[in-house]
């Protein structure tokens, strides 16, 4: 079978694998597939070439942090403004002789002859797209998208929110291919466009913001006008109001954690009941439970760390009901996480996949939106409270930050003792670890 061509019923198709390196940078996908519409293998042999180097030519933007321009004109005009700054620079250049100085504005009413040229020979063919290289080489605007991986590079958040980011310059970009299309008045018809296409106005706050942070990127590197202020005062005044109590996160109650793990136990999910019983337990968050390694854990606790905040790195105890478990799955691990065998997602995340079972799971016992996994870290909580657990204690427990200036900034937080004696305090009604979650278990 020649390279990258696969028989596909009657039909050719071209095929390439996305290096793992930029899979994020093509939100996730492993290959890249296209129909050449043809059942001739000598066609398919020919139309193959042009998508392929088109599919690497991509590959290599994404690795270089600039965008794929397939418009040959863009990509003559960024040549250009390289170009035309290299020859202003030297123009300006008081230590250049007369001679070349000289050579130097010649150069530049070159220039200019050129680009006159081409921006009439484009806009008998397209006007808008030769006002765009007119722009583009005299420094007035540039792609949009040109440094959006520069800055997605130079930021210091999580994988997931990168991925969200990316997506919203996209959409940002789509919409306005050029700076000079980013406008108050164009940004303030885009806000309308996105609100009647349905989007949450919380949804529609964060895409602005975003686009609004790259922006501020874009005038600090001298990219854009440090004049202009597209994004001032687009969106409607934030109205003080109170989060509907419908719309609230809560915590499940002791009775409802107990049935959803004898739940996922009835339909065979061991894997889901396993990680139910060590977060009521525990209080951790379920991608904390799914990063957990074999090597952080001891006789009597285990260690949380790089997690979500630097309050969430913390020593948890191990209730005498987890033990049983922990010690059964730090034994059999095949992998060195104590859960071992789960596939992470593009993000990392071992426990995606058991997070979205555990969805399903509480939706068919009907349970609403406002009680998700996250609310049995609720419950732990909760429970500390009515034990009357003092809330720094159980903020070095569950890991969050402790909001006073003595126990938050000067404090090296209790010691392991004291927190085994809180969690000593967590109470379900079930008085033994089910046997099911020590039976051969699937990811």
């Amino acid at each position: 079978m020649p390279q990258y061509l696969q028989k596909r019923r009657r039909g050719w198709y071209a095929v390439l694998e996305v290096p793992k390196d930029v899979r994020s940078y093509f939100e996730g996908k492993a290959r890249f597939v296209q129909s050449l519409k043809t059942d001739s293998q000598r066609e398919a042999e020919i139309r193959v070439l042009q998508v392929v180097a088109h599919w690497k030519m991509q590959v290599q933007a994404a690795r270089e942090g600039r965008p794929n321009l397939s418009d040959l004109s863009v990509y003559r005009a960024l040549e250009w403004r390289e170009d035309y700054l290299a020859n202003e620079r030297r123009l300006n250049d008081r230590r250049l002789s007369e001679d070349d100085r000289d050579d130097a504005q010649f150069l530049q009413i070159t220039y200019n002859g050129i680009l006159q040229d081409e921006v009439e020979r484009l806009g008998k063919v397209d006007r808008n797209k030769a006002e765009v290289v007119r722009q583009i080489v005299l420094g007035q605007s540039i792609p949009t998208n040109l440094h959006a991986e520069a800055w997605l590079k130079s930021i210091d958040v999580e994988a997931k929110t990168i991925a969200m980011r990316r997506t919203d310059l996209k959409r940002f970009s789509e919409r306005f291919p050029q700076t000079a299309d980013v406008t108050r008045p164009e940004v303030r018809k885009w806000v309308d466009t996105l609100q009647e296409g349905g989007l949450k106005v919380a949804t529609v706050r964060r895409i602005i913001s975003v686009c609004r942070l790259y922006w501020t990127y874009l005038q600090r590197k001298g990219f854009a006008p440090e004049e202009t202020e597209p994004f001032k005062d687009v969106l409607e005044a934030r109205r003080s109001q109170r989060v509907k109590r419908e719309d609230i996160r809560k915590p499940f109650e002791v009775d409802e954690v107990v049935f959803l793990l004898n739940a996922a136990i009835k339909k065979g999910d061991i894997r889901l009941s396993q990680i139910i019983w060590i977060a009521m337990w525990t209080g951790c968050r379920i991608g904390e439970i799914g990063a957990l390694q074999v090597d952080r854990v001891s006789a009597d606790s285990f260690e949380v760390f790089d997690s979500k905040t630097d309050a969430g790195d913390r020593h948890v105890p191990i209730h005498p009901m987890l033990k049983p478990l922990m010690d059964h799955l730090v034994s059999t691990s095949n992998d060195g996480f104590v859960l071992s065998g789960l596939k992470p997602d593009v993000f990392g995340d071992r426990a995606a996949s058991v997070g979205k079972r555990f969805g399903k799971l509480k939706t068919k016992s009907g349970f609403g939106p406002t009680k998700v996994f996250h609310s049995i870290r609720k419950t732990v909580v909760t429970l500390f409270e009515i034990a009357g657990i003092p809330e720094n204690v159980s903020a070095d427990i569950v890991g969050h930050e402790k909001p006073t200036m003595t126990y938050g900034h000067y404090s090296g937080g209790v010691n392991l003792a004291v927190k085994a004696a809180a969690m000593s305090q967590l109470s379900y009604p079930i008085s033994k670890m089910p046997d099911e979650l020590v039976q051969k278990e699937t990811a």
